[in-house]
């Protein structure tokens, strides 16, 4: 049973996933005019991909997916005469899936695309891409049964691969597929699919993505018809772009930050508007309550939406609903108080004089760092620093990415755990913590 339907709304309105390339993204979306004009500015002028680089959890994903519904939109507008269509699977890159692979569920992808939108295109004035039908019919016959890619609004969820039995070979379907980019999208004014390959800090070095990337330059960047975005955290787009095989491919990426504070307001009452059934919906908190979560955590939007969540549930449990504002924020900074001094007293004892240093420190400057800046903490080596991070490591208040062949990458960073303690001890002043 949802705790959100019992109170009046459609759906959890804390969800923490990507907001999509819709009238749902644009609709929820606050606090990244500057942002969305940056990416847009950057899709319009190819060849190289659009590229935005910022800490995990801040919404980069989101507001890509945005900007790219909102340069879809211009073109309905007749704001622009370019044609921008959104791929609505974001992909992946996996070092244990070979590019053939990524490559066959990129033309899948964009096959569907073409297929659902055919009568679209046409109505536009776009030639209708030949075989359409055919490969349609060759999509869905019961030969194809393995592969898995889910589709949304702009295509469909089903089991595919490849088909070599019937119909098509691989190398005539995706001949089919270029044909039909090059058909809708001739010149690069004309407009593109647009692609985005996200995460690309989840492979286990900046050495794998740019072995990847380069392996993708000729195979797929190249293709007429076709737009990429990369979206990276921790330092991973800085040090891709430094590869000479990738020079020219990628625009200088885009640092995103948190969003403002002081759109926090806006975050909750958009999110608590859109998914209301009614005049009278509930919430335990108030927008005040979401602008302490958010500022706690360093302005991580996906962070701040899950601890929300969390905090209503913990509500829901003790069947004892705070009413009025006065009571929901009471009862909000006293959940939160609460949550903030188990951490730490649950931490305290297990850290070293110079461990606990070393996080006051990297919390002053910022919450993130990487290995190369140990000499600011005053440490005469990385080596002589890395103890000290393993054992913040240990009891979750500093996570790191591995990069051992860029050692310059920011990829140690403060956790949300990490940001409870540092309230503990800021705002509830905790004795003890210095």
């Amino acid at each position: 049973m949802s705790i959100y339907n019992d109170w009046g709304f459609s759906d959890n309105p804390f969800k923490g996933s990507a907001l999509p390339a819709s009238e749902l993204g644009k609709e929820l979306l606050v606090g990244r005019v500057n942002e969305v004009e940056k990416i847009l500015r950057r899709l319009y002028n190819p060849p190289a991909a659009v590229t935005i680089e910022g800490l995990n959890g801040v919404g980069k994903t989101s507001l890509l997916n945005v900007s790219i519904y909102d340069a879809y939109l211009d073109f309905f507008n007749s704001k622009t005469k370019t044609l921008y269509i959104p791929c609505r699977k974001v992909f992946q890159l996996d070092p244990n899936k070979s590019i053939e692979s990524f490559l066959d569920e990129l033309f899948l992808e964009i096959a569907q695309i073409f297929i659902k939108r055919s009568e679209e295109l046409k109505i536009l004035g776009y030639p209708l891409p030949q075989n359409c039908e055919s490969i349609e019919r060759w999509l869905n016959s019961p030969y194809i049964s393995t592969y898995q890619a889910t589709f949304g609004s702009l295509g469909v969820g089903k089991n595919t691969e490849t088909n070599t039995s019937n119909g098509f070979e691989k190398s005539g379907f995706r001949h089919n597929i270029i044909n039909w980019l090059q058909e809708i999208f001739p010149n690069s004014q004309d407009g593109a699919v647009v692609c985005i390959i996200d995460n690309l800090e989840l492979l286990e070095t900046s050495d794998q993505a740019k072995k990847l990337l380069e392996q993708l330059r000729d195979e797929a960047f190249n293709i007429i018809g076709l737009r990429w975005v990369m979206c990276g955290a921790l330092g991973i787009i800085n040090s891709i772009a430094s590869t000479p095989r990738l020079e020219g491919y990628l625009h200088k990426p885009i640092e995103i930050e948190g969003i403002n504070k002081k759109f926090s307001k806006d975050i909750f009452e958009k999110r608590a508007e859109y998914y209301s059934q009614g005049s009278t919906p509930y919430l335990p908190m108030t927008s005040s309550s979401f602008e302490l979560i958010h500022e706690i955590l360093n302005s991580n939007l996906r962070n701040s939406l899950h601890y929300c969540n969390e905090y209503c549930l913990t509500v829901a449990d003790s069947g004892n609903l705070p009413l009025t504002d006065a009571e929901k924020e009471n009862c909000f900074l006293k959940w939160i108080q609460t949550e903030s001094i188990n951490i730490y007293d649950d931490v305290k004892s297990q850290i070293r004089p110079r461990a606990w240093q070393l996080f006051k420190d990297v919390v002053i400057k910022g919450g993130v760092f990487s290995p190369s800046d140990y000499e600011g903490f005053g440490f005469n080596s990385i080596s002589a620093l890395r103890p000290h991070v393993l054992e913040l490591e240990k009891v979750s208040l500093l996570i790191s990415t591995i990069d051992e062949s860029d050692n310059r990458r920011k990829t140690i960073q403060v956790t949300p755990k990490g940001c409870f303690t540092v309230y503990a001890k800021e705002v509830v002043e905790t004795p003890g913590f210095s």
